[in-house]
């Protein structure tokens, strides 16, 4: 049976290495994935299947987010070593490799051209910010028309 052919979740300090309560992934493509697992400087951790560690996967090594690596079967732990924070975990169905990427929270933000202060008729080149978080940039100008 391939990776493919499991349920995959991560175990670690965060959790006491209770692989009967890992931190279940979704599949997305090729990639295992565990969403916003907060994570502490030196916090050490491994992926694992069907909540056995009869498939347990580590690179035995430091790991940090902009960084892709091999994992092996029966590897020792992941040791964490970047900022505190909740990150995502991606584990490849294909190769085994590892990396991981700082979690940002999805964001909805709604507002009318109006109440940004978009007159009816106006001609949008630059800019516009929609909070202090986003702005929205256009490839071509737009043309702003209320009906």
């Amino acid at each position: 049976a391939g990776l493919k052919d499991h349920e995959w979740g991560v175990v670690g300090e965060f959790n006491g290495w209770d692989v009967d309560n890992y931190v279940v992934t979704v599949v997305e493509g090729d990639w295992a994935v565990a969403k916003n697992v907060t994570l502490e400087a030196g916090a050490e951790f491994k992926f694992a299947a069907d909540k056995a560690w009869t498939l347990s996967y580590g690179t035995g090594g430091e790991v940090n987010v902009g960084e892709k690596y091999t994992t092996y079967n029966n590897g020792s732990n992941m040791k964490f070593v970047g900022e505190d924070g909740a990150y995502n975990l991606y584990f490849s169905l294909v190769d085994a490799s590892f990396y991981m990427e700082k979690y940002i929270a999805e964001v909805t933000v709604e507002k009318s051209l109006s109440a940004l202060g978009l007159p009816n008729g106006t001609v949008v080149k630059n800019p516009v910010v929609m909070d202090e978080n986003v702005t929205v940039t256009f490839a071509i100008p737009i043309f702003v028309l209320f009906l």
